[in-house]
Parts: structure tokens; C-alpha cells; sequence
């Protein structure tokens, strides 16, 4: 660990609302780890290219596009499944172990935010509008 505090890392810390002289560690990612790791980040891509082209695309607001959205959603909650599944098996280092447990949690809890949105919409809920400023992400836009 480093008593010295980068300006990445300083922003980082900022970010989480921890002190900034927070000591880091730096290391490098098993290759496993990084697998489900790059799984997760791309399966949230693809829910956010859902959830734009439902807002923004040619077909916007669609039931097509919702529907694409729910399917991103539910691929999401299948790569976190996934990861967990390994995750429980994996024990050469329990840093990394506690670290991809806690992207999973992260996604199951964007995957559930995300299911009650649908659900209400569905239900014909008229007070459904979402402020994607409040909708949780596994990843930090700036990750």
C-alpha cells in the first residue's frame, strides 16, 4: 500500500465520499476475475444502449425497445449468476473474491431497481418517470 495519494486515486476517493489520504493498493487482477469483471461492465453497456435507443432511437419509446431493455436487464442479472456462481469457488485471493462479490450485489440491485421500474410501468403507473441521475449503476459513469 501507498502512503501517497495520486491524483486518480484522490478523485476516486472523492467520488466515494472517503478521505482523500485514503491509503490505496494497487494490483492486478487475477485473469478469471477480470473475465466475469469485463462480463459485467459489457452487460451493463448493453443495457444502456438499450435504455438510450428506448429514449432517443428511431423507434423510441416502442414496446419493441422496452422489451429490449427487459431483455438487457435480464442478461444482466444472467452475467451477475454467472459471476456468482464462480465467485463462490474462487479462493486464491479473497480480496479479488470480496471485490467481484461486491460488482455482483451492485448488479443484482440494478437488476431488481430496474425490474420494479418495469413492473410499474407496465402496471400503467402515470407517476413512473425515471431520473436517470437516481437510477443505479454497477459501474461509475466515469470508470
Amino acid at each position: 500500500m501507498t502512503e501517497i495519494t495520486d491524483i486518480q486515486d484522490a478523485r476516486a476517493m472523492k467520488r466515494m465520499g472517503a478521505p482523500l489520504n485514503t491509503p490505496v493498493e494497487h494490483r492486478e487482477f487475477d485473469l478469471a476475475i477480470s473475465k466475469h469483471w469485463i462480463n459485467l461492465k459489457n452487460a451493463e453497456n448493453g443495457f444502456d444502449h438499450a435504455l438510450v435507443e428506448y429514449a432517443k432511437g428511431p423507434r423510441a419509446g416502442s414496446v419493441g425497445k422496452f422489451n429490449l431493455m427487459k431483455r438487457r436487464n435480464e442478461a444482466l442479472y444472467k452475467v451477475a449468476a454467472d459471476a456468482h456462481k464462480f465467485a463462490e469457488h474462487y479462493e486464491k485471493d479473497p480480496i479479488q473474491q470480496r471485490i467481484i462479490f461486491e460488482l455482483i450485489a451492485r448488479a443484482l440491485y440494478v437488476v431488481e431497481w430496474w425490474r420494479e421500474a418495469f413492473a410499474a410501468a407496465e402496471a400503467g403507473d402515470d407517476g413512473v418517470n425515471i431520473d436517470l441521475r437516481d437510477a443505479p449503476r454497477v459501474f461509475d459513469l466515469d470508470d
